[in-house]
Protein backbone atom coordinates (compact mmCIF):
# COMPACT_ATOMS: atom_id res chain seq x y z
CA UNK A 1 0.00 0.00 0.00
CA UNK A 2 2.65 2.21 1.11
CA UNK A 3 4.52 1.68 -2.36
CA UNK A 4 1.75 2.47 -4.59
CA UNK A 5 1.57 5.54 -2.10
CA UNK A 6 4.86 6.56 -2.90
CA UNK A 7 4.77 6.14 -6.44
CA UNK A 8 1.73 8.10 -6.78
CA UNK A 9 3.18 10.99 -5.32
CA UNK A 10 6.61 10.69 -7.33
CA UNK A 11 4.22 10.47 -10.48
CA UNK A 12 2.89 13.42 -9.82
CA UNK A 13 5.82 15.55 -8.62
CA UNK A 14 7.96 14.40 -11.93
CA UNK A 15 5.10 13.52 -14.13
CA UNK A 16 4.75 15.88 -17.78
CA UNK A 17 1.94 18.46 -17.48
CA UNK A 18 -1.00 17.87 -19.34
CA UNK A 19 -3.08 20.12 -20.63
CA UNK A 20 -6.45 21.38 -20.06
CA UNK A 21 -8.63 23.20 -22.61
CA UNK A 22 -10.45 26.20 -20.95
CA UNK A 23 -13.98 27.36 -22.09
CA UNK A 24 -12.52 30.17 -24.04
CA UNK A 25 -10.36 27.71 -26.54
CA UNK A 26 -6.84 28.34 -24.65
CA UNK A 27 -5.20 25.77 -22.91
CA UNK A 28 -3.41 25.86 -19.59
CA UNK A 29 -1.19 23.32 -18.17
CA UNK A 30 -2.22 20.97 -15.18
CA UNK A 31 0.82 20.11 -12.98
CA UNK A 32 1.57 18.81 -9.88
CA UNK A 33 1.50 21.97 -7.85
CA UNK A 34 -2.12 22.80 -9.24
CA UNK A 35 -2.74 19.25 -8.02
CA UNK A 36 -1.26 20.15 -4.41
CA UNK A 37 -2.93 23.11 -4.34
CA UNK A 38 -5.97 22.19 -4.89
CA UNK A 39 -5.82 19.19 -2.04
CA UNK A 40 -4.80 21.51 0.28
CA UNK A 41 -7.66 24.06 -0.63
CA UNK A 42 -10.21 21.04 -0.07
CA UNK A 43 -8.70 20.46 3.18
CA UNK A 44 -8.79 23.76 4.44
CA UNK A 45 -12.27 23.79 3.36
CA UNK A 46 -13.07 20.03 4.91
CA UNK A 47 -11.38 21.40 8.02
CA UNK A 48 -13.57 24.61 7.83
CA UNK A 49 -16.66 22.39 7.57
CA UNK A 50 -16.00 19.53 10.30
CA UNK A 51 -14.72 22.35 13.25
CA UNK A 52 -17.91 24.31 12.68
CA UNK A 53 -20.00 20.97 12.90
CA UNK A 54 -17.72 20.22 16.12
CA UNK A 55 -18.28 24.09 17.19
CA UNK A 56 -22.20 23.91 17.25
CA UNK A 57 -22.24 20.22 18.80
CA UNK A 58 -20.20 21.49 21.77
CA UNK A 59 -22.13 24.67 22.14
CA UNK A 60 -25.93 23.05 21.44
CA UNK A 61 -28.64 25.13 21.32
CA UNK A 62 -28.45 28.97 22.78
CA UNK A 63 -31.62 30.26 24.82
CA UNK A 64 -33.78 32.38 23.15
CA UNK A 65 -34.79 33.71 26.29
CA UNK A 66 -33.17 35.35 28.56
CA UNK A 67 -35.31 36.54 31.54
CA UNK A 68 -37.52 33.78 31.76
CA UNK A 69 -40.12 32.62 33.96
CA UNK A 70 -39.21 29.40 33.69
CA UNK A 71 -36.34 27.99 35.04
CA UNK A 72 -35.17 24.49 35.50
CA UNK A 73 -33.23 25.03 39.04
CA UNK A 74 -31.88 21.63 39.30
CA UNK A 75 -31.64 17.83 38.06
CA UNK A 76 -31.08 14.42 39.05
CA UNK A 77 -30.58 11.72 36.39
CA UNK A 78 -32.23 8.01 37.41
CA UNK A 79 -31.03 6.47 34.41
CA UNK A 80 -30.33 7.09 30.50
CA UNK A 81 -33.79 7.83 30.07
CA UNK A 82 -35.44 9.24 33.04
CA UNK A 83 -34.68 12.30 35.37
CA UNK A 84 -35.84 14.04 38.09
CA UNK A 85 -36.06 18.27 37.80
CA UNK A 86 -37.13 20.88 39.74
CA UNK A 87 -38.64 23.68 38.05
CA UNK A 88 -39.16 27.06 39.47
CA UNK A 89 -42.14 28.80 37.78
CA UNK A 90 -43.23 32.56 39.05
CA UNK A 91 -43.00 31.95 42.47
CA UNK A 92 -43.49 28.04 42.45
CA UNK A 93 -41.18 25.36 41.88
CA UNK A 94 -42.38 22.03 40.99
CA UNK A 95 -40.71 18.77 41.14
CA UNK A 96 -41.54 16.70 37.54
CA UNK A 97 -40.64 13.19 36.65
CA UNK A 98 -38.93 13.29 32.89
CA UNK A 99 -39.15 9.90 30.95
CA UNK A 100 -39.32 9.51 27.09
CA UNK A 101 -42.82 10.42 25.75
CA UNK A 102 -44.31 11.56 29.39
CA UNK A 103 -43.64 14.52 31.71
CA UNK A 104 -45.60 14.12 35.36
CA UNK A 105 -45.74 16.74 38.18
CA UNK A 106 -44.70 14.41 41.24
CA UNK A 107 -44.96 17.56 43.46
CA UNK A 108 -45.46 20.95 44.23
CA UNK A 109 -42.97 22.54 46.59
CA UNK A 110 -44.34 24.23 49.52
CA UNK A 111 -41.11 26.27 50.62
CA UNK A 112 -39.05 26.84 47.13
CA UNK A 113 -35.58 25.28 47.37
CA UNK A 114 -32.79 27.97 48.43
CA UNK A 115 -29.91 27.16 45.73
CA UNK A 116 -28.31 30.42 46.38
CA UNK A 117 -25.90 28.64 49.47
CA UNK A 118 -25.47 25.60 47.21
CA UNK A 119 -21.45 26.24 47.08
CA UNK A 120 -21.20 22.17 45.48
CA UNK A 121 -22.29 20.52 42.40
CA UNK A 122 -21.76 17.13 42.02
CA UNK A 123 -18.16 18.04 39.74
CA UNK A 124 -17.10 20.52 42.21
CA UNK A 125 -17.64 17.64 45.11
CA UNK A 126 -16.01 14.89 43.21
CA UNK A 127 -12.86 16.98 42.73
CA UNK A 128 -12.65 18.48 45.84
CA UNK A 129 -12.70 14.61 47.49
CA UNK A 130 -10.32 13.86 44.53
CA UNK A 131 -8.18 16.66 45.80
CA UNK A 132 -8.24 15.88 49.52
CA UNK A 133 -7.28 12.20 48.63
CA UNK A 134 -4.62 13.25 46.72
CA UNK A 135 -3.29 15.60 49.24
CA UNK A 136 -3.35 12.46 51.62
CA UNK A 137 -1.55 10.66 49.43
CA UNK A 138 1.13 13.07 48.76
CA UNK A 139 1.32 13.42 52.77
CA UNK A 140 2.66 9.85 53.02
Amino acid sequence: MTTRVSVFWLSLCVAQPTFAKLGDGTTEAVTAGSIVQMVVGLAIVLAILIGGALLVRRLGSFPAVVDSPLKVITGLSLSPRDRLVVVQIGDKQLLLGLSPGRIQTLHVLETPLDMSNASVSGLNALSQRFGALLQGQMKK
